[in-house]
């Protein structure tokens, strides 16, 4: 009688939970394997032990995809859902491309006085899974104007504080264009703590460099005549070239 009540009373709780987890919902099993990348000569074991668990559903390995795209030298970027409820998952076998992308916002509060054009690396960083850092620069028209300005080269560098030897490079796309006033455009991009050698930077503190012109042409779109600006540091530290973080 015992059992067959406790037979009961699971066959109901299994009803139950049944019932209650959504209709998209899957449910597999852990599937222990050794995994093994081959290139060459050389074998890499994939870390199933490292919290990236293999998972076997309907007879197939499920693999965690941005721990296996980034051990066969892919980047993997991801986006939270937007209005349309989708995951937008992006898979670049190397480097992932640099684009140019609006910033539909002014400049900081403090720089709000200096009619120039701001050319600088962005302030924000943070440490993804304690394996990329995430890095930008951004261009910024504080002048009163509407303008097209020519073309603009850029490379970020990283280097050790104590040292000018520059230990990471990434050389950005030219931007050119319109760029209304007030307006910014903005350029981000992982970097994975491997430097120029191959090797993993050590912790420590670095600064993170701008090498960007001294001058930038640039037409007011209502005359259309040509403008020079100088890209300098300007009150208060606007405008900054650099600027120092550490790595952990």
């Amino acid at each position: 009688m015992k059992k067959w009540i406790l037979g009961f009373i699971c066959g109901v709780m299994l009803i139950v939970l049944t019932a209650a987890s959504p209709s998209n919902a899957i449910y597999g099993v852990l599937f222990p394997s050794e995994v093994t990348f081959y290139d060459g000569d050389t074998a890499r074991s994939f870390d199933t032990a490292g919290g990236y668990q293999i998972l076997n559903y309907n007879n197939k390995a499920y693999i965690p995809l941005r721990a296996f795209a980034e051990e066969m030298g892919a980047t993997v970027n991801y986006e939270q859902p937007g209005q349309d409820g989708i995951h937008k998952i992006d898979i670049y076998q190397g480097k992932a491309p640099i684009t140019w992308e609006p910033l539909r916002q002014g400049v900081d509060p403090f720089c709000q006085n200096t009619e120039t054009i701001f050319i600088s690396p962005s302030y924000e960083e943070w440490i993804n899974d304690n394996e990329n850092l995430n890095l930008g620069v951004s261009i910024t028209n504080n002048l009163d104007e509407d303008i097209m300005v020519s073309s603009i080269d850029l490379i970020f560098q990283v280097r050790p504080r104590d040292s000018r030897e520059v230990i990471y490079s990434r050389t950005l796309p030219s931007f050119s264009g319109i760029i209304p006033s007030n307006f910014s455009y903005e350029a981000k991009f992982a970097w994975d703590l491997i430097g120029n050698d191959g090797k993993r930077v050590a912790p420590g503190d670095y600064y993170f460099e701008l090498v960007r012109p001294k001058h930038v042409q640039y037409e007011t779109l209502e005359s259309e005549e040509v403008k020079t600006v100088e890209i300098s540091k300007g009150v208060g530290g606007c405008n900054l070239g650099y600027y120092g973080t550490t790595i952990y």
